[in-house]
């Protein structure tokens, strides 16, 4: 069976399906690291885990933290950027990563917000 893309740019899996059938996705768990260029050049970061998109959860009384504004980033060596985070935890509910040297945890997306948080997936680097 194979995935087809539609006209949306989705791809979908068009089969007869029957009662105990079972359909298996593999995907490939790497971190990643997306630069964006924002207003007068500043440079932000964001991380991937697989499909999942890491974020730091705050809330209004935090003091966010910049752990990459003083790095230099050079988007064709992405792992000294990546070497800044470690795999704290892994459990049910996901992975947690932390960027060495601080205090945050990144997590999964999904896994943050709420009334009183937000999610926060970039960073401000040089």
């Amino acid at each position: 069976m194979k995935a087809e893309k539609n006209d949306r740019g989705f791809f979908q899996i068009k089969n007869n399906w029957n009662p105990g059938d079972i359909l298996s996705i593999e995907l490939d768990y790497q971190l990643k690291l997306y630069v964006q260029t924002g207003e007068k050049g500043k440079k932000w970061v964001a991380f991937s885990y697989g499909p999942l998109v890491l974020s730091q959860e705050t809330n209004k009384d935090m003091q966010l933290e910049e752990p990459f504004k003083d790095v230099k980033i050079d988007i064709n060596e992405p792992e000294k950027i990546l070497e800044m985070l470690s795999i704290s935890e892994q459990n049910n509910s996901g992975i947690v990563l932390k960027i060495l040297n601080t205090g945050i945890k990144l997590v999964p997306y999904h896994l943050v917000g709420s009334r009183e948080s937000g999610p926060r997936t970039y960073f401000e680097c040089l």
